[in-house]
């Protein structure tokens, strides 16, 4: 189980991962998309079952980590994960808590840290402990998992320019009298100041 189901807070503390989530590669829509990935693409079709198994695993190690302040123990109870091929594909959230201290652990040691941890992680927390860090200090710490660069931010917009902003309180402004002229049962002529061009238009109530 991989999307549609979240765990948050009490109701998940633990996923536990038996095997790597290959998909079924005799299937004729799988087949048909490798191919067209190995002709278009120039991708391997290992590197790319790969890759889909292992962000299949980390969606279910996600289930229970559901935000900053949200914890929970990922067992990946096969040694195929201690392989580079596969750990290196796990995304950095997960693969900065995979260090050699918890690699091939035995039943009894995995329990005995499990406790540990979730011992710890239950007792309750001081505010005045915490410790706040600037960028400079975050960005420096060994656990910082740098994001991907987003689009660039828009700094203009051609209605923020003064021309646009001068032009849209002069239609204001007509509009305005337009209507107060309205209200008397008067004829009034009204300019279209967004067009030099334009007509005078008359309004007759």
């Amino acid at each position: 189980m991989a999307e549609g189901v979240d765990f948050d807070r009490h109701y998940g503390r633990a996923v536990l991962l038996l095997g790597v989530p290959f998909q079924y590669t005799l299937g004729r829509v799988l087949r048909a998309r490798l191919e067209f990935l190995r002709d278009t693409c120039a991708i391997d079709e290992a590197e790319f079952l790969t890759f889909d198994a292992i962000r299949n695993a980390a969606q279910c190690a996600g289930r229970v980590i559901r935000g900053k302040t949200d914890y929970g123990i990922v067992i990946f109870a096969d040694k195929r994960y201690n392989r580079a091929d596969k750990r290196d594909k796990l995304p950095g959230w997960i693969k900065q808590f995979i260090t050699d201290a918890s690699l091939n652990l035995s039943s009894d040691l995995a329990m005995h840290k499990a406790r540990a941890f979730l011992r710890e992680m239950a007792q309750p927390t001081n505010p005045n402990d915490t410790v706040a860090l600037d960028h400079a200090q975050l960005t420096r710490h060994p656990s910082y998992v740098a994001s991907a660069a987003g689009p660039a931010a828009i700094t203009s917009h051609p209605l923020q320019s003064a021309d646009a902003n001068a032009t849209l309180a002069a239609q204001q402004q007509a509009s305005e009298r337009a209507r107060a002229a309205a209200g008397e049962g008067a004829a009034v002529e009204v300019e279209d100041v967004a067009m030099d061009d334009a007509e005078p238009m008359e309004i007759a109530m």
